[in-house]
């Protein structure tokens, strides 16, 4: 791709049910893959309406548990028409604005031939939330500034298998959906502690969000926004 487990929050170690008194509820950005610009990159066969159905389970997941602001530029009038280059700079700016980013995917054999696993977190250094993305999901070794999301701070999210995900029976593979949207919003909730008057992890540095730093300035901005990848 270009670019249930279910568990309670007390099973799965999610934050508390919503701010802290006065705290301004957090705002999280939840990507369906391969729907803004994706000129001719749809993804494998079946995967833009498995990463949308995946992307409306963690906002419904989130918003039931309460306290969270959760934007979808794809589901956006005034967003979801950005081309790919206006995509990257917004992405950064909400990342210089501690708002974390994860974009879901999944990918089939035939995108990692010779690799044991295509699902796993993409992202730079510094990346509480793809720490915590690690346990359900693994990690997978890409290049952090050879992909726009990553690059600019955000969580890639290769998911889920898209060959075996095609080959579930309809009920199967909405219990599956769920299953990975309720995984990823137990760790938005524990990458997103400190903002919501939790506790650990630590909060993120400044200008960067708990997805991550814009590690290479964007298409269209002065380098001087970077953060340094080491």
């Amino acid at each position: 791709a270009r670019r249930a487990r279910r568990r309670s929050r007390a099973r799965g170690g999610g934050g508390p049910g919503g701010p802290a008194p006065g705290a301004e509820a957090p705002e999280v950005v939840v990507v369906a893959g391969h729907f803004i610009d994706p000129g001719a990159d749809v993804g494998a066969p079946g995967e833009r309406e498995t990463n949308m159905a995946v992307a409306d389970g963690v906002e419904r997941e989130l918003r039931r548990r309460g306290g969270w602001r959760v934007t979808r530029p794809e589901l956006r009038a005034d967003l979801r028409g950005m081309p790919w280059a206006a995509y990257q700079r917004w992405v950064a700016a909400r990342t210089r604005a501690g708002v974390p980013v994860v974009e879901i995917h999944g990918q089939g054999r035939a995108a990692r031939p010779g690799f044991s696993s295509v699902v796993g977190v993409i992202a730079g250094p510094r990346s509480p939330l793809a720490d915590a993305l690690e346990g359900a999901f693994g990690r997978l070794p890409n290049d952090p500034l050879a992909l726009a999301v990553p690059r600019n701070g955000g969580v890639l999210l290769e998911a889920y298998d898209s060959d075996s995900m095609a080959a579930l029976e309809a009920g199967s593979r909405a219990r599956e959906e769920a299953r990975l949207a309720l995984a990823i919003a137990d760790a938005l909730e524990r990458a997103e502690r400190p903002r919501r008057g939790g506790g650990a992890p630590p909060p993120a540095p400044e200008g960067c969000s708990s997805s991550g730093c814009v590690l290479l300035a964007p298409e269209g901005e002065e380098a001087e926004g970077a953060t340094p990848l080491d």
